[in-house]
């Protein structure tokens, strides 16, 4: 009967500790390492990262359908179909009667499908950067720093990690309604006055979001409470794979999923 007491005093005890996701989702930004500490210690739980998830796919439909609604936005990406057309007719690979059937159906066919495919594109990012992230993670605490644990577990600590994106997600929107620029948001990309998705110097500084460092950062944290070592060697090991994959993303001309 004492050994059973004893046995159950810990499992009790560890409930209490238990927190609500709510709370875990907010404390993601107020006080993440004892996020961490408890997904650390605690078993498996889904909603960590199914939760998240959502959300950013709500923002990032939600983002797409109202950017490529602004009058201002459809018009700096029909300027910008528009020169990329002219130059193709300058180079004699394609007619002038072709470009103006091109622009002429802008407003009727590019923005829709701009609309939906930028949201479908949304949700296909969302699913690989929580999945990919998740294996970045578990596999740095399995090889980098020797310190396996399951990969779910990582899949978790970057699920909860996302709400930093939804925040920068909301605050990108807002600043480009209200400033009426693509490039408009918490990047270097801001300081250019004619942003060009296809310049790499362009993307690169759009990459340089403060909420992407803000993520990679608390990622680190993370993976160092999951590993129980020092914060300094998980964030040199994770922030050398994020500028790494970022560079790669950019030089091969994949530099929109960099942003």
């Amino acid at each position: 009967m004492e050994s059973q007491e004893t046995a159950s005093a810990p499992q009790g005890q560890s409930e209490q500790e238990a927190s609500s996701l709510g709370s875990r989702l907010m404390n993601v930004f107020a006080s993440p390492g004892e996020v961490f500490d408890e997904l650390r210690r605690r078993p498996g739980t889904p909603t960590n990262w199914l939760v998240p998830v959502a959300l950013a796919i709500v923002v990032g439909v939600v983002f797409c359908f109202v950017i490529f609604s602004q009058p201002n936005i459809q018009q700096q990406i029909r300027d910008a179909q528009e020169k990329a057309l002219s130059q193709k007719v300058q180079e004699h690979k394609m007619s002038q009667d072709d470009m103006d059937k091109a622009m002429a159906g802008f407003e009727k066919i590019v923005v829709p499908i701009m609309k939906i495919g930028g949201s479908v594109g949304a949700i296909f990012i969302t699913f690989v950067r929580l999945f990919w992230w998740g294996l970045v993670v578990w596999l740095l605490g399995r090889w980098a720093l020797r310190v396996p644990f399951p990969y779910m577990k990582g899949v978790e600590a970057v699920g909860l990690t996302m709400m930093i994106s939804v925040l920068g997600g909301l605050v990108s929107l807002l600043m480009i309604v209200s400033m009426g620029r693509i490039n408009a948001g918490p990047t270097l990309a801001v300081t250019i006055d004619h942003f060009d998705v296809a310049n790499k110097s362009h993307v690169a500084l759009a990459a340089a979001n403060l909420f992407n460092f803000w993520f990679v950062g608390v990622i680190a944290l993370g993976l160092a409470k999951l590993t129980n070592t020092s914060y300094g060697k998980a964030a040199v090991w994770t922030f050398g794979c994020w500028l790494a994959w970022e560079a790669l993303l950019i030089a091969t001309g994949l530099g929109q999923m960099a942003m």
